[in-house]
């Protein structure tokens, strides 16, 4: 995309991502992922100077540049902005792991912006309890729209908000919300009885409802789908972050995991 999308504003110290689109998911999500990939190879030592075309110096100031740029246009730091919507704490944590991954090569600047940024979209999610497909009862409550996806990202902010800031007096309630999401995200109905602890507390004392059956299935846009079966893959996103802040990965982060996972392959889907 660095050509097509980016190359004639390079010597801006900022682009104006709200304005590359009338759909705001696209315009901020997209330059979003491309910044975390770069990021990736940057950190990872898997950026190839000579393949890329470009060298790695190069290659952080791009992600600099990106991340400067969408936080700058978040509303913690311009009024007006995007952000505290249904999508956006995934838009922020996307950005704020990029910058996260290069934190010491960015500047100060950057760093303050996704310092904000962050903090606005975790704090936000506090005040949002998980979000269920079917209540403790087993009762549909959004038939053929789980709520897996929603709970396992807005858990990564918290993470990444936790991880990033151990010392903010937000980060203990950060951390509890970001448990209580991941346990919910692809939590079976059979979990809603369980005595079974997750980081310490029974199940059935910390779940309200359930987002996948108990073979590990799921329903979204009225179907059995195997792509939101792979979301799962977003609470395993508390893994990387206890790792760059070497800390432990919680319990919650890996919660009906290989049950889920494991579905692709162990039960007959529809295709």
């Amino acid at each position: 995309q660095y050509l097509d999308k980016w190359f004639g504003t390079r010597n801006q110290r900022f682009t104006d991502i709200l304005a590359r689109g009338d759909v705001q998911e696209y315009a901020v999500r997209r330059p979003a992922m491309a910044a975390l990939t770069t990021a990736v190879a940057a950190r990872t030592a898997a950026h190839n100077d000579a393949l890329a075309g470009r060298t790695r110096d190069e290659a952080i100031r791009y992600t600099d540049w990106l991340v400067r740029s969408i936080a700058c246009e978040h509303v913690a730091v311009t009024p007006g902005g995007w952000g505290a919507g249904w999508q956006t704490a995934h838009w922020a944590f996307l950005t704020g792991e990029a910058a996260w991954l290069v934190w010491d090569e960015l500047t100060p600047q950057t760093r303050e912006y996704v310092a904000q940024m962050v903090v606005y979209e975790a704090d936000r999610r506090l005040m949002v309890k998980p979000e269920y497909w079917a209540d403790a009862n087993g009762v549909l409550v959004t038939p053929g729209d789980t709520k897996a996806e929603e709970n396992s990202w807005n858990a990564g902010v918290l993470d990444l908000a936790a991880f990033m800031m151990p010392k903010h007096p937000q980060a203990p309630n950060w951390r509890r919300r970001a448990v209580d999401l991941e346990t919910a995200a692809y939590a079976r109905f059979s979990d809603n009885t369980s005595t079974t602890p997750v980081n310490g507390v029974p199940l059935q004392e910390r779940l309200d409802g359930s987002n996948v059956y108990d073979n590990g299935t799921l329903e979204n846009h009225r179907a059995i789908h195997p792509d939101y079966m792979t979301n799962i893959q977003q609470s395993w996103w508390a893994a990387d972050l206890a790792g760059l802040a070497g800390r432990s990965v919680p319990q919650a982060a890996f919660h009906n995991a290989a049950l889920v996972y494991g579905a692709l392959s162990t039960v007959d889907l529809p295709m």
